[in-house]
C-alpha cells in the first residue's frame, strides 16, 4: 500500500471513530515463546571485598516452567568483623515476582557444609527460617504463592562464631511467566538485594558490616526472528578498522572480521569493548548490539600513572604496570577501609564513580580521597510527563501512572551504595530516558552514591512517536513511512509496533493510532 493510501486511510478513520466512545487499546506483549530463559549473576558476585557479605547466583538455563536458584552468602564477615554471634537476613524478591514464584529453600545457617559452623545454634529474636509476605505473616507450599521475601536468623548459644563464612540459604523459584520488557525486549533485568541484614554480638547489638548488591539478569538465548544488530568500531590513536561484510545493520548470527590496520610509525595495540585482546584479524559474533575500540600507539611512547590516597582506603590498577604504552586505558577502583567512604577523585580524574577509567596518553597524577566515617546521601528522582493535554490529566482522562523503583529503596544511602533504578511504564505511557546525574534510554540502570543524586525519568504517550508531545499527523508520518514493515525490514520501527499482530506494522496499529488521534483532538 502507497504511503499516500495510508494517510488516506488514516483520515477516513479519523472521521469514523470520532463519534464512537472511546475505546482504550492497551499495548499489549507479545508471548511467543522463542527465547528461553536463564537467570545469571551480573557482574559475577565474588569475593572482591573481605568486609562485606552478599548475594550470589549460578548460570543456570531455566525455561518457563523450570526452577532456578538464588544463593545466599556471608562473605568475609567472621573474617573481618569480631564477636559476630547473631545473623539474621532478609532477602526480598522485589521485581522476580513479577516471572517467578519461590518453591523451596534451603537453610545453611549455622548449618555443616553452611555458614558459621561450630557452635549449637538457636533462634535469634525468635524467627523461624521461612518464606513471609508482606505483613510479616508465614506462607505455606510449595507454591509459595503471595510470599514476598525469605528470613533466616540464628544465633550461638555459647561463645561467638568463629568458623569460615559462606552459604547461608538456598531459594529456588519456578519461571511462571515469559519474560518480556516494556519495549518488547528479550531481557530483563531485576535487582537482588537483602534488604535487611543484621549482624550481633553476644548482647545482641549490632554490629556494623556492608552489603554487596546482585541483579538477576533473565535473558534471551536466542535472538527474536528477523533480529538486526549494530556494530560500532571506534579508534584510539591513528590506524583504521575494516569490517568483512561492511554493513550498515546484521543479521543475528553473523560473523564479522575485523582487520587492525597501524599507520605509519604507529602499531595495533589491541581491542577493547565486546571484544578483547591483540589478536588481528579477529572475529565477532552478532547475537547483539556491539561496541569495539581498536587502540594503536607510537611504539617507544610510555606513561607514568601516579595513583595517591587521602584517608583511609585503597586503590586497585587494572592492568597493574610500571609504565603504559600511550592509549592504554586503566582501571582505577577505589575501596574503602572498614568505617571509611570513598568520596572522589582529584587531580587527572574527577567525579566519584568507582571504578573509572583513565586514557594514558601523557603522565598522570591522580588522587583517592576517603573520609571515616559513613557519608549518607540523597537521591532525588523526578518523573516527567511530556504531553501537551494536561487538560486531559487533570479531568482524569489521562492518568499519569507510570513510574520508578529503586532498589535498595532508603530516604538516604552510605557512601559507596549502588542503588539499581528501573522504570514502570504505566497504560497508555512508555519510557523515553533518563536525564540528569544518569543518561541513557535502557529500561534499568545504577547509580553509586558516592554523593548526592538528582535523576529524571521522562515518559511519553505511546503514539507520540516523534516525542513532541502531541499526537498527530508527524506521528501519522512515521507509521507511513514503517508501514507493513517487519524487524528484518531496512524501515522497521518498533515504536510503531503497539497493537497485535506483533513483528509486523499492519492495520491494527493504524486503527489505534487513528483512535487516539480522535479522542484527544475532539
Amino acid at each position: 500500500m502507497k504511503k499516500f493510501g495510508v494517510a488516506t486511510l488514516f483520515l477516513t478513520l479519523i472521521l469514523l471513530v470520532s463519534p464512537l466512545v472511546v475505546i482504550n487499546l492497551a499495548r499489549a506483549q507479545s508471548s511467543q515463546p522463542y527465547y528461553s530463559v536463564e537467570p545469571v549473576a551480573t557482574p559475577p558476585l565474588t569475593n572482591t571485598n573481605s568486609s562485606v557479605n552478599g548475594l550470589e547466583t549460578p548460570a543456570t538455563p531455566s525455561p518457563v516452567g523450570q526452577n532456578f536458584t538464588v544463593e545466599i552468602h556471608l562473605i568475609g564477615a567472621t573474617a573481618s568483623v569480631a564477636n559476630v554471634s547473631g545473623v539474621e537476613v532478609h532477602f526480598y524478591f522485589g521485581n522476580i515476582l513479577t516471572y517467578a514464584v519461590p518453591t523451596g529453600y534451603t537453610d545453611d545457617l549455622g548449618m555443616v557444609g553452611g555458614v558459621l559452623t561450630g557452635p549449637q545454634t538457636k533462634l535469634l529474636y525468635g524467627i523461624s527460617s521461612g518464606f513471609y509476605d508482606n505483613n510479616s505473616n508465614s506462607i505455606s507450599g510449595p507454591p509459595y504463592t503471595g510470599a514476598t521475601y525469605y528470613e533466616v536468623a540464628a544465633a550461638a548459644t555459647g561463645t561467638p562464631w568463629n568458623g569460615a563464612d559462606g552459604l547461608v540459604a538456598n531459594v529456588t523459584f519456578q519461571i511462571i511467566k515469559q519474560p518480556m520488557g516494556s519495549n518488547g525486549e528479550t531481557t530483563v533485568n531485576l535487582p537482588l538485594a537483602c534488604d535487611f541484614t543484621d549482624l550481633t554480638d553476644p548482647n545482641a547489638n549490632s554490629i556494623p558490616h556492608g552489603m554487596v548488591q546482585g541483579t538477576l539478569t533473565i535473558d534471551a538465548t536466542a535472538a527474536p526472528p528477523g533480529a538486526q544488530y549494530t556494530l560500532n568500531v571506534n579508534v584510539v590513536g591513528n590506524g583504521t578498522v575494516t569490517e568483512t561484510p561492511s554493513q550498515a545493520t546484521y543479521a543475528s548470527g553473523t560473523i564479522v572480521s575485523l582487520t587492525a590496520a597501524p599507520s605509519a610509525s604507529w602499531s595495533f595495540f589491541g581491542w577493547s569493548g565486546d571484544v578483547t585482546g591483540a589478536q588481528n584479524p579477529v572475529n565477532v559474533t552478532m547475537n547483539g548490539n556491539k561496541t569495539v575500540t581498536a587502540t594503536f600507539t607510537q611504539p617507544g611512547v610510555y606513561y607514568n600513572l601516579t595513583v595517591n590516597v587521602v584517608g583511609n582506603g585503597t586503590v586497585t590498577q587494572s592492568p597493574l604496570n610500571a609504565t603504559y604504552v600511550s592509549g592504554t586505558v586503566v582501571t582505577l577502583t577505589a575501596v574503602a577501609s572498614f568505617n571509611w567512604t570513598f568520596t572522589g577523585w582529584t587531580g587527572d580524574l574527577s567525579g566519584s564513580q568507582s571504578p573509572a577509567n583513565v586514557t594514558m596518553n601523557g603522565n598522570k597524577n591522580i588522587t583517592a580521597t576517603f573520609l571515616q566515617g559513613i557519608q549518607y546521601y540523597n537521591l532525588t528522582i523526578n518523573i516527567v510527563f511530556a504531553t501537551n493535554y494536561t487538560s486531559y490529566v487533570q479531568s482524569g482522562q489521562l492518568v499519569e501512572n507510570a513510574s520508578v523503583t529503586a532498589n535498595p529503596n532508603a530516604s538516604s544511602y552510605p557512601g559507596g551504595t549502588v542503588v539499581d533504578l528501573a522504570e514502570v511504564p504505566g497504560l497508555n505511557w512508555t519510557f523515553w530516558g533518563w536525564s540528569g546525574d544518569v543518561t541513557g534510554t535502557q529500561n534499568t540502570t545504577s547509580v553509586t552514591m558516592n554523593g548526592n543524586v538528582n535523576v529524571t525519568a521522562t515518559f511519553g504517550l505511546i503514539w507520540d512517536l516523534n516525542h513532541d508531545g502531541v499526537v498527530s499527523l508527524a506521528d501519522l508520518t512515521l507509521l507511513a513511512n514503517a508501514w507493513y514493515a517487519t524487524p528484518s525490514s531496512p524501515n522497521w520501527n518498533p515504536q510503531c509496533d503497539f497493537a497485535a499482530p506483533f513483528g509486523i506494522i499492519s492495520l491494527t496499529d493504524l486503527v489505534t493510532l487513528a483512535i487516539n488521534y480522535s479522542w484527544l483532538h475532539a
